[in-house]
């Protein structure tokens, strides 16, 4: 019995074991290319998910970043729409009195200069300060209408450096600078937003019911 029981391991040990070991190897041999596969295949995702140049809108003839549009507002006056935009100045930005540069409620027009910044993540995960993006704005009001103007969209440097300069594809720090053109597209439209919102609020208070 002893006998047959040594016979049958050495069998296991010259034939079925070397079999079972090069299953184990192929297997393992599989779960490493799958793996491998795996890891290459989020590295790609990675790269297709990298940030990309929002489409902000271009002017065609001054070929420079330009927010604007025209809204009608049907049987609105020309005064109420002004008193409109400006209380748009006074509630969106909290120092609109230094934001403001000209407001000529005879023209019908209020321009202001303000600025922003956009935010990067470092290395380490902390958040700093990117770019400080800066800008002029303007409304102008006629009766049942008005146009919003955003434009002159500059980064602060010792000098001018329009917006414009972060279009570049070849640019090295192409992500952190296109990171900055998404916050600021992301604002502007955020702005455009509550001022349309803001040009629908009437001036004027509630009428009293009568009893």
């Amino acid at each position: 019995m002893k006998s047959l029981l040594n016979a049958g391991f050495s069998l296991f040990l010259l034939k079925i074991f070397p079999q079972f070991m090069n299953t184990i190897l192929l297997k393992s041999k599989w779960a490493f290319s799958i793996m491998f596969l795996c890891c290459c295949f989020s590295v790609n995702a990675q790269k297709n998910t990298e940030i990309t140049r929002p489409e902000m809108p271009i002017d065609e003839e001054t070929k420079i970043v330009n927010y604007k549009g025209v809204v009608e507002l049907s049987g609105v006056t020309k005064d109420e729409l002004y008193q409109r935009a400006l209380n748009f100045f006074k509630s969106y930005y909290k120092n609109s009195s230094q934001v403001i540069q000209n407001a000529d409620a005879g023209s019908g027009k209020i321009e202001g200069k303000a600025q922003f910044t956009t935010q990067k993540t470092l290395k380490n995960g902390v958040k700093a300060q990117a770019d400080m993006v800066k800008y002029s704005i303007s409304i102008m009001v006629k009766d049942g209408k008005y146009k919003y103007e955003i434009t002159k969209i500059n980064l602060q440097a010792p000098s001018y450096k329009p917006i414009e300069t972060y279009f570049n594809e070849n640019d090295p720090m192409k992500e952190e600078h296109w990171n900055t053109l998404t916050q600021a597209d992301d604002a502007f439209n955020t702005l455009i937003g509550f001022l349309k919102e803001g040009m629908e609020k009437s001036t004027s208070a509630p009428k009293k019911e009568d009893w």
